[in-house]
């Protein structure tokens, strides 16, 4: 989501016509719409695993919670709405008045990173999501190595965060589940995912002269 805005001060009902008829996903901030970033072929599969994953262990806890995948919106308020890879709602699902498609109450959030948007995946979009309220866990997962961060909203408001490897099980407990890291990665293996020794890539933050 690094481009250019398209242009300024649309109203949201502008930007839900906008995207009604476009052919690929925006991101709406501040009366500006974004384009979303194409993802790689690694990129979508590891964020199919974690909604998999996910609806595996909601399902079998018999919550009525549901991972969604990247074609449900967020939208924390009027003026702002995001795409995210993998998001979690949980009954009663609110449904914003000014975007009934959208959804305004998320629970977890899961963003896949790639070398030139990791930044801002744990950066800005951490920013963004922070919006909701509702948001108990932020989860931000490397598409070339077995390696998630995971942000929770404690009690008093303030985020923790905790690194989780290969061998590391995450607690998500305002869903009342836990997702180990195996779960995610290793059915990848067969198709070219990464291996438990893989280390994460990432563009160098400053380029030096």
């Amino acid at each position: 989501m690094a481009e250019p805005a398209i242009r300024h001060a649309m109203t949201h009902a502008e930007f839900l016509a906008f995207e009604a008829v476009s052919e690929h996903r925006h991101a709406f901030h501040d009366g500006e719409i974004f384009s979303m970033a194409g993802g790689t072929r690694l990129h979508g599969s590891v964020a199919t695993r974690f909604a998999t994953a996910l609806n595996n262990r909601l399902d079998a806890r018999g919550c009525g919670c549901l991972a969604n995948g990247p074609d449900v919106r967020l939208s924390p308020r009027e003026g702002d709405s995001m795409y995210p890879d993998v998001s979690v709602s949980c009954p009663p699902v609110a449904l914003p008045a000014w975007d009934p498609e959208a959804i305004a109450n998320p629970i977890a959030v899961v963003e896949v990173l790639s070398p030139t948007t990791a930044d801002w995946d744990r950066g800005g979009k951490f920013v963004f999501y922070q919006l909701f309220p509702s948001l108990r866990h932020y989860l931000s997962a490397h598409a070339d190595a077995w390696c998630v961060q995971h942000r929770e909203r404690m009690d008093d408001g303030s985020w923790r965060l905790t690194d989780h490897g290969p061998d590391d099980v995450i607690p998500l407990s305002a869903l009342g589940i836990d997702l180990s890291v195996a779960e995610v990665y290793a059915p990848l293996l067969p198709s070219g995912g990464p291996t438990r020794e893989a280390r994460p890539i990432e563009r160098p933050r400053f380029a030096r002269a």
